[in-house]
């Protein structure tokens, strides 16, 4: 009876040994395939993925450039009077205020100026502001009779746009007043066909070469940025405006073209991918083995007789493959099949709960509670991939008063003072993704039965709004909120970021029809 035991329990564990050997080799063979399949999909991933993210800030310079001219142009006064020094003064005043609260919306920003034509207003016409421990200040504008028009630091941001009579991405180039490498991004202004100036905006060049380092940790190959060129803007092996390194044929690499016509570059070797990925791919393949090999050799009787829980852990191992790691194992065998279904099962539930917090803490705005512009982003990328199919609006608020609050009463209260506006804007849009972007800005992105009851949501804002008050050294307080809501139009909008500049727009206006109203109030 045991050598006949014996007998069958050897026929299964050899089969069963000869089975997982043939199935290792054929996945090995496979996998090796697919290493090379995967590095290039790698490479055209984390290319992409890069070239989201930096047109993304060059998406927001644009738009903000626009809007400034926008208002430079509805502002202007004319010709005639602008000569007089007390009227170009005023305007100046007021341009650079209005251009200093559009800054604070804009990412990475360093400097913004409004130059005018030299030929009428002198060669130091106009304002230039930067950025001075962390508030823009008023700074001397260059005097550009001085310098060539090729001089891409000091004139050319000037001339180029003026000459070609259209918007003009300059490249980087480094800026001694600021010490650091900056881009930008300027736009001719018009009145009446005749050439009023230009209007700029510059940024640090550092959060792209940052983002090129960041692809660093998912490869084992090289990342940069070129510009049309093909001359280097930033490689952490070469030097700035060399030659782009050539390419061999054991090489993969994706170029990818910017809004601002320069490039980010991703490579890597066809039989190369990331040496942790490697070590981790083997470290399982010989987990498996001496896994199957000690399961084999300890319980072969109960491979055989007990083949339910082998068919839950495969179900459990297949939907791990597919990245589902909220899966429950439905186990009921007291034995090691057992104990190992409920280790795994702790494991898993340990993961699901780090993810969570991960996601949380990644995705969240810790001062106010609502979803943070790491969250919004990740929103936006995932409706302009199939927009087209979508219905939806975008809300955006700004506390104006943020900072002047923060100076009167100190942080703690201007804190307290935001979490207030925070908790009125959740009691409306209950129901819907809250975005704090920045400061006092936020944004909401109506979908589903929000985006249905858009209007009445906007209506209903508005009407609470006015009740609202809080108390700050016993005195009550107005919610200084300015709203403006866009939806969704195929006809004239290609992303998400079309839909937001209309509504920031209009967030805009409303904003200055309170501080309108407010004015009038205090004059009364």
């Amino acid at each position: 009876m045991k050598s006949v035991r014996l007998r069958l329990l050897l026929v299964s564990i050899f089969s069963i040994i000869a089975v997982t050997i043939v199935a290792l080799t054929a996945s090995l063979v496979s996998l090796s395939r697919m290493e090379k399949e995967d590095s290039e999909k790698l490479v055209e991933s984390i290319c992409e993925t890069e070239k989201e993210k930096m047109n993304a800030i060059l998406s927001g310079v644009q738009q903000s450039v626009n809007i400034m001219t926008e208002i430079a142009l509805e502002e202007f006064p004319g010709l005639d009077i602008i000569k007089d020094e007390n009227m170009l003064n005023e305007y100046n005043e007021k341009m650079a205020e209005e251009f200093i609260s559009i800054s604070n919306h804009t990412e990475s920003i360093h400097t913004l100026f409004y130059r005018y034509n030299i030929d009428l207003f002198g060669p130091t016409a106009g304002f230039w502001y930067g950025l001075s421990n962390g508030i823009m200040t008023s700074k001397p504008t260059t005097n550009l009779s001085l310098y060539d028009k090729y001089d891409i630091q000091n004139s050319a941001w000037y001339h180029i746009p003026a000459e070609q009579g259209k918007a003009a991405w300059i490249e980087p180039f480094f800026n001694e007043d600021l010490g650091i490498y900056v881009i930008s991004y300027v736009s001719p202004i018009y009145y009446q066909r005749t050439f009023i100036g230009v209007i700029g905006i510059e940024i640090d060049f550092t959060i792209f070469t940052e983002m090129i380092n960041e692809a660093y940790t998912y490869i084992d190959g090289s990342a940069y940025i070129v510009n049309k060129y093909d001359k280097i803007m930033y490689h952490k092996d070469y030097e700035f405006k060399e030659d782009k390194p050539t390419v061999s044929d054991k090489t993969v690499e994706v170029k990818s073209k910017l809004f601002n016509d320069m490039s980010v570059v991703v490579s890597i070797d066809k039989n190369n991918i990331s040496r942790e990925g490697k070590e981790g791919k083997l470290t399982i393949l010989i987990t498996v083995i001496i896994t199957t090999i000690i399961g084999l050799v300890v319980s072969g009787y109960f491979v055989i007789t007990s083949t339910a829980p082998i068919k839950e852990l495969t179900r459990v191992s297949k939907e791990l493959q597919d990245g589902n790691f909220n899966v429950t194992i439905r186990c009921t065998s007291h034995d090691e099949l057992g104990d190992l279904a409920n280790g795994l099962q702790i494991g898993l539930n340990e993961v699901n709960e780090r993810l969570e917090n991960v996601n949380r803490l990644a995705f969240t705005d810790s001062l106010t509670g609502v979803f943070n512009k790491t969250a919004y982003v990740d929103h936006s990328l995932r409706i302009n991939k199939d927009i087209e199919n979508r219905k939806f609006a975008i809300v955006v608020l700004h506390l104006f008063n943020l900072i002047p609050m923060n100076e009167k009463f100190g942080r703690e209260m201007g804190n307290e003072f935001l979490i207030s506006a925070t908790q009125f804007i959740q009691s409306v849009y209950n129901k819907s993704n809250i975005y704090r972007i920045t400061g006092g800005l936020f944004t909401i992105i109506l979908e589903d039965s929000e985006y249905e009851r858009k209007e009445y949501l906007f209506k209903k804002f508005n009407e609470e709004l006015r009740q609202q008050q809080i108390i700050i050294e016993q005195d009550e307080v107005d919610l200084p909120i300015a709203i403006g809501m866009s939806e969704y139009n195929k006809l004239r909008d290609r992303t998400l970021e079309d839909v937001y500049a209309r509504a920031d727009k209009y967030m805009q206006v409303n904003r200055g029809k309170i501080r309108e109203n407010s004015s009038r109030n205090h004059e009364e």
